[in-house]
């Protein structure tokens, strides 16, 4: 290979990587200010929601599990497992938190996650 064809290949590299990167700050900043131009409904979403259904969201927002009975999540969420099993049960109900095909219990609306994950 040329000098001239690897100094060409490393420029459009430094293209196309500069260009990523602007388009992901693009896309961040475009997600941050719908997540804030939708904070009033987020609020008005989760500020109905019991404690311990508060706790569950925050814990799934910052780590979805398999194991909502789990030691883990319910040191984590500081609630009994029956708890948080009902919990999980009304959230799924009020279309909050969902089960996906992996058996992943995760929050349905990933503006309330960002949202959360934003302010704690």
């Amino acid at each position: 290979m040329t000098h001239t064809y690897m100094t060409h290949k490393i420029a459009t590299h430094k293209i196309m990587c500069h260009t990523v990167v602007k388009y992901q700050r693009t896309c961040e900043h475009t997600w941050n200010d719908f997540i804030l131009s939708n904070k009033n409904s987020i609020i008005s979403e989760l500020i109905d929601l019991s404690l311990n259904q508060k706790r569950v969201v925050n814990c799934l927002a910052h780590q979805p599990t398999t194991e909502i009975r789990g030691k883990d999540f319910l040191l984590m969420a500081k609630i009994p497992a029956s708890t948080a099993a009902q919990a999980v049960e009304s959230l799924e109900s009020k279309n909050i938190v969902f089960k996906d095909e992996q058996g992943v219990y995760r929050l349905l609306d990933p503006a309330v996650k960002s949202y959360i994950l934003q302010n704690t």
